[in-house]
């Protein structure tokens, strides 16, 4: 159909000349710059499209109808993608992600990308991750819900340009600069496969939706499906006339669809089904390419002028294996008349596949020109005659080029019966149509003598034409003549320049960045009247909307700009509560055109905080080998997921070091102490830093340390057999006993047995000339030089002269102390020699004196001498160590001579053992009964 005078067009129509080539459904027209990025619905009842010129269209699939346009601001549109479940579109940038509400348009969040161009980014199937593609060579993994950074994966050299994610997830497949193709494993970031089949640059790959190939398009202007499985090419597209920048799937596999640098999104239908394949045992197999090829007979041309013709099956492959194309070449009389402009060599045409080629006819003379034109293949040369005819132009032109010259901007100028064209034959010819044509066909336009008309032999045709610039600076159109003959149409060349008188406004802003730790931000507001002629008053600048409030601007108007100048206005963000913010800039001036301007403003504020349940933590007075641990909370009383890290100085140890918190949530740090070395004191910090804005908080730690000591002793005693003796246990000195919490003291003190005797202790025998005793809670609460406690002892005869008073283990109760101990000696009195011999004082006798009769019958009469008090017992046993008579047992017997008769009537023949047993001395002698 014929295109309107608008640079819109719903639907384009296009004549096949080759069933191999698959046709493009349905032309959307609507971009005013090139469309970078494609994304079918999952429901595939739309198509969005990304273009530079910084805006979103979103297309109804069905009919092609614009269904929205989303105005993104002063950032081109690199790649576009619709969330799974279709309720979002996310569009990347100059170093940002966007996320916009598809029904609305509305932007829901912004947050950063890479760090300079993000060409492409990509859903995950189940919305919740982002994968994204730029200059730096690697592609990033990102979470939706809070922008953080999962995996990086690097293997491409150059550019990333388009990334996408299997239909299980578990894939991403990646292309760029370096011509490649790459798949990944999403887990663990390792390459899975290289496709190295690409001759150019890629700038877009897309799964199929069961997973099992990869649509890419790029620089060489051909789409193209890669099997995944082994890298092999599956099929090719062909019909746009520059770089591919994106293809997609739709999710029943009907349809691919493309955009292009040649401003156009193309639908293609895939009608032709796999091959079955089999994958045969034998380790051989005959392949023959067939190459074939036709004569050429590019038509009539006008003499003088060029034809150029798309041969579309220039050459074809009949047979069963590709072949490669070396070289082209035209040769003959009139080889100067015939080019190749397109098609050049070297290239490959698959088996059963066709290559098209562009030749170029300009004939030097009237009548039929003829040249051959040579094909040489790997294997074959083939022969073919190009031949086309040059005629006698039936219409010539009058004026190539119709120069308007300079016109105000707001005005119009008109050329008044300015000749055309004419008939140089000699039969009348009809123009079927004139018709304004690009690059501008708006500014020029036909007052009269358009149309369809007859030009009779020798006529020249004047027209009144018109020139209205919209915009200043220098344009150009063309003025179409379309007759039925050869070299239709004849072009005239429009050209006009459109002068400033007025003054022009342009401004520009920058986003502003997301704030996190920050309270505010200012970004510059841009106004140039770069393009006006005369002053440019600013007469007022406000901001307006639900959030103005949180925007400033700080300016004194009016404000003037000179042509040819810029001024730079601050505009403050100063968030009063988390969350986006939306406002708008109205900018009213003396412009001659958008004297009133509305900037959308879009901001947005997060809180990066946590609190602390205490700053100053007091670990207590700590004993030796003491261990005490202490809670500190931290709870993220800000808006957004933060992480955090905490370190500790000295000795202390803490439970964590690293961990993440949501808003709200709390965390409970333990702090650990030992007290392992000899410290004095406690003086530490505790540092909580989170890694989002690197703000620290400080703990105070702090403690008092110390080791309880003490010494006891005891002294040097003496005494007589038969007396009473009180040996002190002295506390010696001590240090931190009563801050140790050491209430009491037990002690063990060791001694001889036969010389003491203890009377208010139980004694532990250990053998004949050791026992001990436990000395049991002595109190610690004393002075130093203070008894603790004294033990009573009876002295008596005993096997030596003198005896060591041993202290030893020590224990502190109630707290832990470093005791040591100092021992004391007992001297044995009334010890005389007489010949070396130890004489025991004779008034202090004790033993058995008397045993009447020995042997005895029926009684016997025991004499026994006692010069100590204690427990004393008087046995007599059998030859088997059996106690067959008691004959005395007291705690505390009377000092002195005792006289026992003893009835032996149930006693029989033997002989016995009589044994004295006092606190210090033991005696046994034979007690004989005959019957």
């Amino acid at each position: 159909m014929p295109r309107p005078s608008s640079n819109q067009c719903l639907v384009k129509v296009l004549q096949l000349s080759s069933a191999n080539h698959l046709h493009s459904v349905r032309t959307l027209w609507g971009h005013s710059d090139f469309v970078r990025s494609i994304s079918i619905s999952p429901d595939g009842q739309y198509i969005a499209s990304g273009s530079l010129d910084k805006t979103i269209n979103i297309w109804r699939a069905n009919d092609g109808s614009l269904v929205r346009t989303i105005n993104a601001g002063s950032s081109y549109i690199y790649s576009v993608c619709f969330s799974p479940d279709g309720q979002y579109i996310a569009s990347s940038g100059v170093g940002n992600i966007k996320l916009w509400k598809t029904n609305s348009g509305n932007l829901v969040r912004n947050f950063k990308g890479n760090d300079n161009n993000v060409w492409s980014i990509n859903y995950s199937p189940d919305g919740g991750y982002i994968a994204s593609g730029g200059d730096n060579g690697s592609i990033k993994i990102w979470r939706v819900n809070d922008g953080s950074l999962i995996q990086t994966l690097i293997g491409h050299n150059e550019e990333v340009r388009s990334v996408c994610f299997s239909p299980n997830g578990q894939y991403i497949a990646s292309s760029g600069d370096d011509n490649t193709i790459k798949i990944w494993r999403v887990n663990d970031g390792s390459l899975v496969r290289a496709i190295l089949g690409q001759t150019d640059i890629v700038s877009s790959v897309c799964f199929s939706p069961d997973g099992e190939n990869i649509a890419a398009g790029g620089l060489d202007k051909i789409i193209k499906i890669w099997r995944v499985s082994d890298g092999s090419l599956v099929r090719s597209f062909l019909g746009h006339n520059d770089w591919v920048y994106s293809v997609c799937f739709s999710p029943d596999w009907e349809y691919i669809a493309s955009g292009s640098c040649d401003k156009t999104v193309k639908i293609w239908t895939i009608t032709e089904k796999y091959i079955q394949e089999d994958i045969s045992n034998k380790v051989f197999s005959i392949v023959e390419p067939k190459a074939e090829s036709a004569d050429i007979d590019l038509g009539l041309c006008p003499i003088g002028k060029t034809k150029d013709t798309i041969v579309t099956d220039f050459i074809k492959n009949t047979g069963n294996w590709k072949f490669r194309v070396d070289s082209i070449y035209i040769k003959g009389a009139d080889r100067i008349a015939f080019s190749l402009v397109s098609g050049l060599p070297k290239y490959f045409v698959e088996s059963n596949n066709t290559y098209s080629t562009e030749l170029r006819f300009k004939p030097n003379r009237i009548g039929p020109h003829s040249a051959t034109i040579i094909i040489i293949t790997q294997s074959d040369t083939l022969r073919h005659i190009i031949r086309g005819e040059g005629v006698n132009e039936m219409l010539a032109l009058e004026n190539q080029i119709i120069d308007f010259g300079k016109v105000d901007l707001g005005s119009e100028k008109d050329t008044l019966l300015v000749p055309t064209i004419k008939n140089t034959g000699s039969v009348p010819m009809t123009i079927t149509e004139t018709r304004h044509s690009y690059p501008n066909d708006k500014d020029f336009s036909t007052i009269a003598g358009g149309g369809s008309f007859t030009i009779q032999p020798n006529e020249t045709k004047t027209m009144d034409l018109r020139f209205r610039p919209s915009d200043a600076g220098r344009t150009s159109g063309t003025l179409e003549f379309h007759y039925n003959g050869v070299g239709s149409p004849l072009i005239v060349q429009l050209f006009g320049e459109g002068v400033k008188k007025y003054p022009l406004i342009q401004t520009q802003i920058e986003n502003f960045s997301d704030l996190f730790c920050y309270n505010e931000e200012t970004k510059e507001l841009k106004i140039s009247n770069m393009k006006g002629a005369s002053n440019l008053a600013i007469k007022s600048i406000k901001i307006l909307g639900s959030n103005s409030t949180e925007f400033e601007l700080n300016a004194l108007f009016p404000l003037i700009i000179e042509p040819d100048s810029i001024i730079s206005i601050p505009i403050t963000f100063k968030p009063q509560t988390p969350d986006y913010k939306f406002a708008n800039i109205e900018i009213i001036s003396n412009a001659f055109t958008d004297t009133v301007i509305s900037i959308p403003l879009t901001a947005r504020k997060e809180n990066v905080d946590f609190t602390l349940s205490t700053t100053e933590v007091f670990l207590g007075n700590l004993k030796y080998l003491e261990s005490t641990e202490k809670i500190v909370k931290i709870k993220n009383v800000g808006t957004v997921q933060t992480s955090y890290t905490v370190s500790v100085t000295g000795n202390l140890k803490i439970s964590d070091t690293f961990f993440t918190l949501l808003p709200n949530e709390e965390k409970e740090i333990t702090i650990s102490y030992s007290k392992n070395v000899d410290d004095f004191e406690v003086d530490e910090i505790l540092t909580i830093q989170d890694n989002t804005c690197n703000f620290a908080k400080y703990v105070k730690i702090t403690g008092l340390t110390f080791t309880a000591k003490a010494q006891l002793k005891t002294i040097e005693k003496d005494g007589y057999p038969g007396d009473e003796i009180k040996v002190p246990i002295i506390l010696d000195n001590e240090e931190y006993l009563q801050l140790a919490e050491v209430g009491t003291i037990d002690v063990e003190m060791e001694f001889n047995p036969t010389l003491l005797y203890t009377k208010n202790l139980q004694m532990e025998r250990i053998d004949d000339r050791r026992a001990k005793v436990t000395i049991k809670d002595l109190p610690a609460n004393k002075k130093a030089g203070e008894i603790l406690g004294e033990v009573d002892f009876v002295v008596g005869l005993g096997n030596a002269e003198s005896c060591d008073l041993i202290l030893q283990n020590a224990k502190a109760n109630g707290g832990q102390a470093d005791i040591s101990l100092l021992s004391g000696k007992f001297q044995l009195k009334g010890i005389c020699r007489e010949g070396g011999a130890r004489l025991i004082n004779p008034l202090s006798k004790a033993g058995i004196t008397k045993i009447a009769p020995n042997p005895a019958e029926n009684s016997v009469e025991i004499e026994i001498s006692l010069i100590e008090q204690g427990i004393t017992e008087l046995l007599l046993y059998n030859t088997m160590g059996e106690v067959v008579k008691t004959v005395m047992k007291s705690e505390n017997p009377i000092r002195g001579t005792h006289t026992f008769q003893l009835n032996t009537t149930d006693l029989g023949t033997e002989q016995y053992i009589l044994q004295l047993r006092t606190p210090t001395y033991v005696e046994s002698k034979i007690l004989k009964i005959l019957k």
